[in-house]
């Protein structure tokens, strides 16, 4: 859980920290670092509303304007050719519409031509 970590970090230093070390397993730069490119996701698609709600705070967080330029947000897309969706994805949508998180669902009937 980087993501955790790094956020631990950056609130101990807004609350006045001075000495914090944050290590990463990969060297410096890595591509397999998470820091080694700019394409970052930060979901709201859990099944559990806390974690919705933290998604969501960290979210607001990233509108701040110390990060102006660095947080895009762009929305996105959930599909499946299954016949029905999976227990997770069920879940997972039922809470962020009740979070009022999403904008829409298109059910279309899946194609019966070869992709």
């Amino acid at each position: 859980m980087r993501h955790v970590r790094l956020s631990t970090a950056w609130h101990l230093s807004k609350r006045g920290y001075t000495n914090i070390i944050c290590v990463d397993r990969w060297m410096f730069p890595s591509k397999s670092s998470a820091g080694f490119d700019r394409n970052k996701i930060v979901r709201t698609t859990y099944g559990d509303p806390l974690y919705i709600k933290l998604a969501e705070e960290a979210i607001q967080l990233w509108k701040q304007p110390i990060f102006k330029g660095i947080f895009h947000q762009t929305g996105w897309v959930l599909g499946t050719t299954a016949p029905r969706m999976s227990p997770i994805v069920s879940l997972s949508s039922n809470s962020i519409s009740a979070a009022g998180a999403f904008d829409a669902m298109i059910h279309t009937q899946s194609s019966s031509r070869p992709h």
